[in-house]
């Protein structure tokens, strides 16, 4: 008779360990795949791409990309939405001269000043 008596408990079988998402296998291949996206104009493409990889693995580049490519189609909101994630000078400075090229301005965030060609020191040039 293959009955279990009532007051026998049976264990439960154990289950594997859960394995890390696939998806976040290589972080830093999405975020160089989101800055490209953003190179060649897929900007809503390289938004997704760097949202993936933020929930992955957080970092301040795909901030970046997010508002560069959140300015580069007029979406403001968005690129408000990242902005006090961007903490270096440098991207500060870049992420402004996308979003003021594109009309928008973001509180707290300069554009560079860009020399013209004729603005430049002249090199070897007395007169």
């Amino acid at each position: 008779d293959l009955t279990v008596p009532v007051d026998t408990q049976v264990a439960a079988t154990p289950t594997p360990a859960q394995k890390p998402s696939q998806a976040c296998d290589d972080v830093d291949g999405m975020y160089q795949e989101a800055r490209r996206l953003t190179a060649t104009g897929n900007h809503a493409a390289a938004i997704t791409r760097a949202e993936a990889a933020i929930a992955c693995k957080p970092e301040p580049r795909g901030y970046v990309t997010i508002a560069i490519s959140a300015c580069s189609t007029g979406n403001a909101a968005k690129a408000n939405s990242v902005a006090d994630k961007i903490q270096g000078p440098g991207q500060r400075m870049i992420v402004g001269q996308a979003c003021s090229d594109a009309g928008i301005a973001l509180p707290g965030y300069e554009a560079s000043v860009k020399l013209r060609v004729r603005d430049r020191p002249r090199r070897g040039n007395k007169r």
